[in-house]
């Protein structure tokens, strides 16, 4: 057994080798606690020790109390160690072994004998006087009360002779003459002396077995007797039969069921004629909503369907079939909160499985004189699974050798195990002589691009895609699948094609048949119309425009002058996201001049750049169809660069759903340099700032930035200073860039330092829990003016005055919110060339524009590794 729950130990361990080539000793160690001990608390009393074996290689281990342990009487007590190893020396000592951990045999030191005397020898400790005397000691008998020499003897030579020395041999010769008497009454046995011969015991033990068994036939006859009353059953005779019992069960078993059945009956009727048995019918009547009032027992009923995006009527047919929110089974509820994948990755997680096939003997297939699944001389089918759904793309790659004139090729398999179609032509016919890859001739060169075959839900078993070697021709053939050459086939399902697979564009405001439209929020609804359940990112303060065509068009207004006019709005750029399992959807606008989009379809940017909406004639209604692939649930995002928004139609039986609400906004405000030209692709949607956002780990990205303004300069429109309360504060980032200075390098200093503290104390008051970063003065060149120089300076004094960091475009300084050079990362533009006249020296030939100021789309996407490089710097310093 083990100590009693919360006992402390200590563990006891050592090495006991010879001290002559290491030899390991044998033997064992005794330990004896110095007195019996007693745990109170843990109802535990220890009278004695014990012995640990030393192991082959002379080592022991062995579990002790601690002579520090708690609650342990008496105090002061101490182990007693006995190493007796065998051929070896003994060693004996006191030790006081305490604590709960690991203590070495070694490491321990000899204490005095509790009570007294030195820690070795055994325990006894030396004599150092007897009966007062010291020094040598002589003893004789008296002084250990011992008789006389010579005395011992008269003594033993006495006791042997006595007859009775000890007073009871008498005694016991009378019990033996009365145990052998012959008596009568010994454990109710007649004669037992009887019993003191062998046929006497077989005599009595013969008599017993006769009068047993007749007691038993006895009792046997009286059981197997008819009665009619035994446990109230009649006549229990008949179950001593097998059709007599089975009858009597049967009897049961018909009155249980009709018994049950009539009480059934009467206890449901009970409860159909209650008025209300549940005692809710009353509540029911009055406190919930009828389906067939189409919410017309609320207050409001057409307010009520509105705002449920409802339309006219107050359901929505979602199906009933698998797959759909009416059965139950809609798999867009375990995706759509769900994390989109990074950009440019596979949303899709590869999965791979492979067979090795060597059961078969070397020996030619079998005569196949149509295309037959190959398999080995024990009929193992050269085939192999990989989970699958439908849409998947599965590799397929296949290591064998082979030989004959046999045609081969790789198929894939339907349901039910046969062939549906063949890798040679993709579809359900095989070409005439096999997969050109495979063609069985050495006299051909032959190149393999790897093969691919997407599944459809008719190729599924279990949830399964199988890919097998199919053959065909009576001819010799061999496929070797043994030891020495192993068959192998590798599957890779590399999940669906990468949506969208198919954009076109139209000019048309039909949309096609059956097609449902989900509307922007505000814009009146007809027919099978919904408010589509939109999130848009980027921008707020969308409005609807007034007239034809525009009243059926959104845009954003949160950008200054924050005015919207026919067809356009002082805010061009923002997103728009939504969730739906359509296999296709149509995307509603209004062709205008710089029209750009890009898609991303779960988190993977279709294109890098933003594209041209490519519509026909200015101020027309178009459609872009989206082929999306397979149906299943995805998140889309649109980004847009002058585009009226109109809706998505999506086919019937698809259904949208609102993503969920980004909780992180960074903003980026200042100049052209993060708000766009023409020397970059899709105006702000294209500069450096969205790209720097969603390394970042930002998608609710607003750029705030407008051309030709500055800290001093107002441009055709405002500073920034005039436009901070408007366009930053009320829309409340939690991150805030500010990237100006260039328009202003041309003014006085004190003027941008005074403009620059005004605006950095206003953000500081009217956004106290923004995280605000400040990027100096852009230089286009690698060799920048004065002026540049000294609005860089100027700005980063500034932001050190207001306690906000700051990044130097033109040296690559970091400086924390202190002021603090923490690093420098080297000027972001070297050179002095551009697009158009380059030197040879210098990134500026590739990274600025024919403008000579301004970035190009290499240049911006170069801008948004080093801003991000600075940023990350600054946060995790």
């Amino acid at each position: 057994m083990s100590f009693p729950v919360g006992t402390p130990t200590v563990t006891l361990v050592g090495t006991i080798p010879s001290a002559v080539a290491g030899i390991a000793y044998r033997g064992k160690l005794v330990c004896k606690p110095s007195a019996y001990l007693v745990d109170a608390g843990r109802n535990a009393v220890y009278p004695g020790g014990g012995s640990a074996a030393l192991a082959s290689d002379g080592t022991f281990s062995v579990v002790l109390l601690p002579c520090d342990a708690s609650g342990v009487q008496p105090e002061g007590w101490r182990w007693f160690l006995d190493l007796q190893p065998t051929g070896g020396t003994r060693i004996q000592f006191y030790a006081n072994i305490t604590g709960t951990g690991t203590v070495q045999f070694s490491d321990l030191t000899p204490v005095p004998v509790p009570g007294g005397g030195p820690g070795s020898g055994g325990g006894t400790g030396a004599v150092s006087s007897v009966n007062g005397q010291t020094g040598a000691v002589v003893l004789d008998a008296e002084d250990v009360d011992a008789d006389p020499e010579g005395t011992a003897a008269a003594a033993v030579t006495a006791h042997t002779g006595a007859s009775d020395p000890h007073g009871d041999r008498a005694a016991a010769a009378a019990a033996l003459a009365a145990h052998e008497a012959d008596t009568t009454s010994v454990h109710g046995i007649a004669n037992t002396a009887v019993l003191e011969t062998q046929s006497g015991a077989q005599a009595k033990a013969d008599a017993a077995q006769t009068a047993a068994a007749a007691d038993a036939t006895s009792k046997v006859a009286a059981h197997e007797a008819d009665t009619t009353a035994v446990h109230g059953i009649a006549n229990t005779a008949l179950l001593e039969t097998t059709a007599g019992a089975q009858s009597k069960a049967d009897a049961a078993q018909a009155a249980a069921v009709s018994n049950a059945a009539t009480d059934a009956t009467g206890k449901v009727s009970t409860h159909t004629a209650a008025g209300d048995p549940h005692g809710d019918r009353a509540d029911a009547a009055t406190k919930y909503l009828a389906k067939n009032q189409n919410l017309a027992d609320v207050d409001n009923p057409a307010t009520a369907r509105a705002s449920l995006g409802l339309g006219a009527a107050a359901t929505l047919s979602v199906g009933t079939t698998t797959g759909t929110v009416a059965a139950g089974d809609d798999i867009r509820f375990t995706a759509i909160g769900s994390t989109p994948a990074p950009a440019l990755t596979d949303s899709s997680i590869l999965r791979t499985n492979e067979v090795r096939i060597t059961d078969g003997a070397v020996q030619d297939l079998a005569t196949a004189a149509s295309w037959t699944i190959a398999a080995t001389s024990v009929g193992t089918q050269l085939k192999c699974s990989i989970p699958a759904e439908p849409g998947d793309r599965i590799r397929v790659d296949l290591g064998m050798l082979y030989s004959g004139t046999r045609y081969l090729d790789a198929v894939l398999l339907d349901s039910a195990g046969a062939i549906a179609l063949y890798a040679g032509t993709q579809t359900s016919s095989p070409l005439a002589e096999g997969n050109p890859e495979l063609y069985p001739s050495t006299s051909f060169g032959k190149a393999s691009s790897g093969i691919l075959f997407t599944v459809a839900a008719g190729h599924l078993s279990g949830g399964q895609a199988t890919i097998a070697l199919a053959n065909q021709g009576t001819g010799a053939g061999k496929v070797y699948a043994y030891s020495g050459y192993p068959f192998r086939l590798t599957l890779t399902n590399i999940g669906p094609a990468p949506a969208p697979t198919g954009i076109t564009v139209a000019q048309t405001s039909t949309p096609t048949s059956g097609y449902i439209k989900y509307a922007p929020a505000g814009v009146t609804l007809s027919g099978s119309d919904q408010t589509g359940p939109f999130a848009y990112l980027g921008a707020g303060g969308f409005q609807i425009g007034s007239g034809t065509p525009d009243s059926t068009y959104v845009l954003p207004t949160t950008r200054y002058p924050n005015t919207r006019g026919t067809l356009s709005s002082s805010q061009s750029i923002w997103s728009l996201r939504f969730g739906t399992d359509a296999t296709a959807f149509q995307l509603r606008f209004n062709w205008q001049t710089g029209g750009c989009y890009r898609i991303w379809v779960n988190g993977r940017p279709m294109t890098d750049l933003m594209q041209s909406l490519g519509g026909t004639t200015l101020g027309s209604t178009h459609l872009m169809t989206v082929n999306l692939g397979a149906a299943q649930p995805r998140l889309i995002q649109i980004d847009f660069s002058v585009a009226p928004f109109g809706g998505i139609y999506l086919p019937p039986g698809a259904t949208m759903w609102k993503p969920p609400t980004q909780r992180d906004r960074i903003m980026v405000f200042g100049d052209s340099i993060p708000g766009g030209s023409n020397m970059s692709t899709g105006g702000g949607s294209g500069t450096w700032f969205p790209r720097a956002a969603r390394a970042l780990g930002y998608a609710d990205a607003w750029n705030e930035a407008l051309g030709s303004t500055g800290y001093i300069t107002a441009g055709s429109t405002a500073t920034l200073g005039t436009r901070a309360p408007i366009d930053v504060i009320p829309n409340s980032p939690d991150v805030l860039i500010i990237s100006a200075g260039y328009n202003d390098n041309g003014g006085s200093q004190p003027a941008i330092q005074s403009a620059a503290a005004s605006l950095y104390s206003a953000i500081q008051v009217g956004l106290p829990s923004c995280r605000t970063y400040v990027i100096g003065c852009w230089s286009p060149t690698g060799s920048p003016g004065a002026s540049i120089t000294n609005t860089d300076t100027t700005l980063r004094t500034a932001a050190a005055a207001a306690g906000l960091p700051f990044i130097s475009p033109i040296t690559g300084g970091v400086y924390n919110s202190a002021g603090t050079l923490i690093a420098t990362h080297g000027p972001w533009i070297t050179g002095t060339g551009r697009v158009g006249a380059t030197t040879g020296t210098g990134n500026a030939d590739t990274y600025i524009g024919t403008d000579a100021v301004h970035p190009t789309d290499a240049g911006h996407t170069y801008l948004a590794g080093r801003v991000v490089a600075a940023v990350q710097e600054l946060q995790n310093a």
